[in-house]
């Protein structure tokens, strides 16, 4: 089974919804992994949910299996 491309018109329209919902525009990520994961964080804590997540550390060997999402 492949990703077709209505699956991603489908999927685009989902996400824009969602974005619409936040009241936010989407927008593509960029720049190093721990400023996105930075701004993560901030949209989580602003909309004041307690929300679990996994920050791995990328200066030592992780304890983390691979796989586990941020």
């Amino acid at each position: 089974m492949g990703f077709t491309y209505a699956d991603f018109i489908t999927m685009q329209a989902r996400l824009s919804r969602a974005a619409e919902s936040f009241g936010a525009p989407l927008k593509a990520a960029s720049g190093p992994e721990s400023d996105i994961q930075s701004d993560i964080l901030k949209a989580l804590d602003e909309l004041g949910h307690d929300c679990w997540y996994v920050w791995h550390r990328m200066d030592k060997r992780t304890t983390c299996k691979r796989g586990t999402p941020d």
